[in-house]
């Protein structure tokens, strides 16, 4: 497909001005809300807030528009007939639809200043991907690590151990046979222990997930445990280690290959798996959208091609507003 199809798909919008003092208050929101921010910070922020009657005004529409960005981003679209969608002259901009740009292109900000903020914060990690990109690492004792789109660890090698500290994200290990000195993957409150074999542990919040390729890996959450083997999958979520489930690994980590294979998955949840990849946000506003089956294999190198073929061959309308791409 040509590279600039997508242009012909997207309807591209312009920004609006946003003063420092609002970028700022946006900013101090995104830092309050990241669970980081240590006492010292909360402090500055006080302090910060009430420096003038300006300020706490910034404040005050940055907290308003917080608060609403996520009823206005999904608030339902009247489905539209692919005849329309063919043949529907462009319109000036309701008063609705200015609305919905406006908070379209705040979230563009907010996702800006946490992107921002979350760079500044990955020196501390040993290595770290970025939205997008792949990074295939080799270890001190040959073991080898791939690290998928957005994500970070730390390895803590030592005389009794070899330890992984997944921060978040994804990566696959291929790990060297060495029965004296076990492997182990730590990710929030879940650790993988291994001796010699080829897995991936993803790291979503405090979810996790370890999908088994070669090998026989031991799964620990508290108490509780499982042995997975090959092409077997396990989740961890709210406390609980889940049951095994039986899956095709091939499928499962094709993202090592550059593809995302998709078999039977409602839109939305593959438009909130290729989010993970794409720089910026998408957002699906109209559920029978977003409840259409789905089965592709997406070129991850080529998301927005994908998707502009989809609005090609679906009655689906796409258009994007600064980093936010809104699929109705």
């Amino acid at each position: 497909m040509p590279s600039n199809h997508k242009d012909d798909e997207f309807e591209e919008l312009p920004e609006p001005a946003v003063s420092p003092l609002e970028e700022e208050a946006i900013r101090w929101l995104v830092r309050l809300t990241s669970g980081e921010a240590n006492a010292a910070e909360k402090a500055q922020f006080e302090r910060w807030s009430n420096q003038s009657p300006e300020h706490r005004e910034a404040l005050r529409n940055a907290r308003q528009l917080w608060a609403s960005l996520e009823g206005v981003l999904a608030e339902p679209q009247e489905e539209i007939p692919p005849a329309v969608v063919a043949k529907k002259p462009v319109e000036a901009p309701s008063r609705r639809s200015s609305v919905f740009r406006y908070f379209a292109l705040a979230a563009s900000l907010l996702l800006g200043a946490g992107v921002a903020y979350q760079s500044l914060h990955d020196w501390r990690h040993d290595f770290v991907t970025a939205t997008g990109r792949q990074e295939h690492i080799k270890l001190a004792d040959n073991s080898t690590v791939t690290l998928n789109t957005d994500t970070a660890i730390d390895v803590q090698y030592s005389s009794l151990e070899r330890r992984i500290v997944l921060a978040r994200g994804e990566a696959f290990f291929d790990v060297t046979h060495n029965p004296e000195l076990p492997f182990i993957v730590k990710a929030g409150e879940g650790e993988v222990r291994v001796l010699g074999t080829a897995f991936s542990v993803r790291k979503d919040g405090d979810q996790l997930l370890v999908t088994v390729e070669r090998g026989r890996v031991e799964v620990r959450a508290g108490a509780d445990f499982v042995v997975l083997t090959p092409n077997q999958q396990v989740r961890f979520n709210g406390g609980v280690l889940r049951e095994a489930q039986v899956i095709d690994s091939h499928s499962q980590l094709a993202w090592r290959r550059g593809r995302l294979i998709i078999e039977d998955q409602p839109l939305s949840q593959v438009i909130s798996e290729l989010d993970r990849y794409h720089p910026g946000m998408f957002v699906v506003t109209n559920d029978a959208v977003g409840s259409r089956r789905v089965n592709a294999v997406i070129d991850l190198a080529h998301i927005d091609d994908w998707l502009a073929a989809l609005g090609d061959s679906q009655p689906i309308e796409l258009h994007r507003y600064g980093f936010v791409t809104v699929i109705r």
